[in-house]
C-alpha cells in the first residue's frame, strides 16, 4: 500500500498532464462531434456561422476586422472551442466544383513541374 502511493507521486506529473489533456479533449468532443453549422433563412436576415473549425474562424475573424458592418462575432465559448458569427447573406457564397479529369490533372501536373523547373535553374 506504501509501494503504491511511493509509485503514484513518481509518475504524477505525467499522470496529472495525461489525465489533463485528457479532460480537455474529452470536454472539446470528438472531431466527429466538432460541426460547422451554417444558418439562413429565404428573408433576408443575416447567415449564422456557428464552427469548431480553425481555420474558418480565422477566415471570419479577419473579414469580420476588415469589415466589420458585414460580418460580427456574436458568441464564443472558450471552454469548448467554438464560436459563432452574423454575416451579412450577400456575402456568402456557396460553390460546388467538379472533379478534375485525369486530362486536366496531368496537364496541371505538368504545369507545375516546369514552374517548379524555372524556378531552380539548378534541376
Amino acid at each position: 500500500m506504501i509501494y503504491g502511493s511511493i509509485s503514484i507521486r513518481y509518475v504524477s506529473k505525467t499522470l496529472v498532464t495525461t489525465m489533463n489533456k485528457e479532460a480537455k479533449l474529452a470536454k472539446r468532443g470528438l472531431r466527429e462531434e466538432r460541426e460547422t453549422i451554417i444558418r439562413f433563412d429565404e428573408s433576408n436576415g443575416p447567415v449564422i456561422i456557428y464552427t469548431f473549425n480553425a481555420d474558418l474562424k480565422r477566415r471570419l475573424k479577419a473579414f469580420a476586422k476588415k469589415y466589420p458592418e458585414l460580418c460580427m462575432k456574436t458568441a464564443e465559448d472558450t471552454e469548448y472551442g467554438s464560436i459563432t458569427y452574423e454575416l451579412e447573406k450577400t456575402r456568402l457564397q456557396i460553390r460546388f466544383t467538379a472533379p478534375y479529369s485525369a486530362e486536366r490533372r496531368r496537364n496541371a501536373g505538368e504545369c507545375v513541374k516546369r514552374n517548379r523547373a524555372s524556378k531552380d535553374p539548378d534541376k
